[in-house]
């Protein structure tokens, strides 16, 4: 059933018949008139005196040459935000009728519009004139209603959101996603998905591991359904493929947390939160080329490593190591270290893995064969702008510290867990 809107752009031609037609059958509240200069004088002339129905405000678009395709989407582009306004109304009001005028100008509508969402309407009819190659017959009309062809040319909000998902601008692909579902029905199911998507790797990216996990679980039906559309399946293949496996890292991210706090059911070993961070530190240098940013995680991956080690192997907390798990011998690990009320000690990263090493642990003997390039790169992290100097970090140092922290995690770069990346669309 056709839903009647408030608002007509419906254009104008030589023929005053089409246009009463589709005013009387459309039934708005307010029309902007598209016409050419010589049409213009067909609307007071010839056609509101013939309206059945009553128009309560009209507006009118002359284009300065209705022969010209850019002149005449140039002047709707410009003016009709205006016209609407004027109207208390915007483009979700709006339905456009190209019957009228000439074929540059209803083109034009149907270009100026295609990315607004507005349906369209067509006089059409069952004889013609000119043994059925000309106009319509008056009488013989009838109202033809379309979609909005946009929904078959949804490709350039697909290549938005594809960038920006790209780049790790989640929060920019999800409103990309959202402005093309509030325009489209045949793709709103498509874009509404992009959009929880966007939203749920966004969270994951920012460490909101809960959140994350609850959108993107969401999304698997949808994507079964989903693969019939040719718009966007790229995408949605993509994420459909990588979905189940990225739930499942989300998953032991959780637990690894929960674990690490006492709380865990299942207590596991901690890796997938050091892949988690160590995959997000990567995914600054690589995708954002934020070296910084990615160093500070690499940092706190190479720490992390020592933390949960003595954590969960040895159920030392290496902010409250109390004196009687030094190892006999090995006062020495004491010597400089923060002590803290309760006569525990509070050991940063080097003294941490150092008694890794003295408890001989495999990590701290790596350690202990990394330890002069370690301590080479974590001083230029050191004297960094984000840390407690004022310069910039450079790819060099991200690449060196990454290797290190690839070794401390026993895992290749390219075995890490990733978010999807898409190919130009």
């Amino acid at each position: 059933m056709m839903t009647k809107m408030p608002c007509l752009l419906i254009s104008v031609g030589g023929s005053p018949d089409p246009v009463i037609y589709s005013i009387d059958q459309n039934q708005p509240q307010q029309v902007i008139f598209f016409c050419s200069r010589e049409s213009r004088k067909e609307i007071r002339a010839n056609i509101e005196p013939r309206l059945t129905h009553q128009l309560r405000d009209v507006q009118i678009i002359t284009t300065p040459d209705e022969q010209s395709l850019y002149e005449s989407v140039k002047v709707l582009v410009d003016q009709l935000p205006g016209c609407l306004a004027d109207f208390g109304c915007d483009f979700s009001d709006l339905r456009a009728d190209f019957t009228g005028g000439t074929k540059p100008m209803a083109a034009a509508i149907v270009l100026a519009l295609a990315d607004r969402g507005c349906p369209y309407s067509y006089v059409g009819g069952a004889s013609r004139d000119k043994e059925g190659l000309g106009v319509v017959q008056t009488g013989r009309e009838l109202m033809l209603y379309t979609d909005n062809p946009w929904d078959a040319l949804g490709r350039d909000p697909l290549m938005l959101y594809a960038a920006h998902f790209n780049r790790c601008r989640f929060h920019s692909a999800q409103e990309v996603a959202q402005r093309a579902a509030a325009r489209s029905d045949r793709l709103k199911l498509l874009f509404t998905t992009l959009a929880t998507l966007a939203e749920g790797y966004g969270k994951w990216d920012n460490f909101d591991h809960k959140s994350a996990s609850n959108l993107l679980s969401g999304c698997l039906t949808p994507l079964q359904s989903l693969p019939s559309f040719t718009v966007g399946q790229s995408l949605t293949q993509t994420f459909a493929r990588q979905l189940p496996g990225a739930i499942e890292h989300l998953k032991q991210t959780r637990n690894d947390m929960t674990t690490l706090e006492g709380k865990a059911k299942e207590p596991s070993g901690g890796r997938g939160l050091l892949l988690d961070l160590l995959s997000n530190a990567v995914r600054r240098a690589e995708r954002e080329h934020k070296y910084d940013d990615a160093v500070s995680r690499l940092y706190s991956v190479v720490e992390k490593s020592a933390k949960i080690r003595l954590k969960l192997a040895y159920g030392i907390d290496n902010s409250k190591v109390p004196v009687d798990v030094i190892p006999k011998g090995r006062d020495d690990l004491l010597e400089g270290v923060v002590r803290n009320s309760d006569g525990s000690f509070k050991f940063p990263l080097y003294r941490s893995f150092a008694l890794l090493a003295a408890l001989d642990d495999p990590l701290g003997k790596l350690y202990l064969e990394e330890e002069r390039e370690l301590k080479k790169v974590l001083d230029i992290r050191n004297n960094s702008l984000l840390a407690h100097g004022f310069n910039p970090v450079t790819e060099a140092t991200y690449t060196k510290l990454l290797s290190i922290a690839l070794r401390f995690c026993d895992i290749e770069r390219d075995a890490l867990p990733d978010f999807p990346c898409f190919k130009d669309q």
